[in-house]
């Protein structure tokens, strides 16, 4: 799929203003700035957006910790936490100073009523399972977070997601 590249000039207000979007009040708002930036980080990561991108990082951490579990952002949010722990688990990571809450989240994010934030909850324990969740574990008890894992091999999954959530479990469990 091809994506349209846009000048700095034009890509980097509209970067700012999503990643100031990323606390307001509406829920479609913030839905809809997590969407951007979920594009942007696809077509711009590397080429001289990074930093505007990671400051994201901190909005996006308290707009998805805050989120209703029904809340029409929290797939959007769930699957900006994805991108960002892909393209930079080193930052991500640094920028949650309290590594317990992440695992709480994560806990939380695995009984989600939508199957997309489910399938994004194990896709970012394996990405930081695999990466950078083993100083985590140190430092937090994550048998919990193994436990639900081991759990969804147990639990029926909705049709539409059904191959997505197979990946992502099973390639969770294999890096824990």
């Amino acid at each position: 799929e091809e994506t349209t590249k846009y000048p700095e000039n034009i890509i980097l207000p509209i970067i700012q203003t999503s990643v100031a979007k990323l606390t307001d009040c509406s829920d479609d708002v913030k839905g809809a700035a997590a969407q951007t930036l979920v594009e942007a980080a696809s077509a711009y990561w590397g080429k001289g957006t990074d930093e505007l991108l990671r400051e994201a990082v901190q909005p996006m951490w308290f707009s998805l910790r805050n989120a209703l579990g029904v809340s029409s952002c929290i797939m959007d949010l769930a699957e900006l936490f994805v991108v960002f722990a892909q393209r930079d688990c080193s930052h991500l990571l640094s920028s949650i100073t309290d590594l317990s809450s992440l695992v709480q989240l994560l806990l939380t994010m695995l009984v989600s009523d939508f199957s997309s934030v489910r399938v994004a909850a194990l896709r970012s324990i394996g990405i930081l399972a695999g990466e950078q969740l083993n100083d985590a574990k140190r430092a937090v008890d994550c048998r919990l977070l193994v436990e639900r894992v081991f759990e969804t091999f147990f639990c029926s999954n909705s049709a539409d997601d059904a191959k997505a959530f197979l990946d992502a479990r099973d390639d969770a469990w294999d890096r824990l």
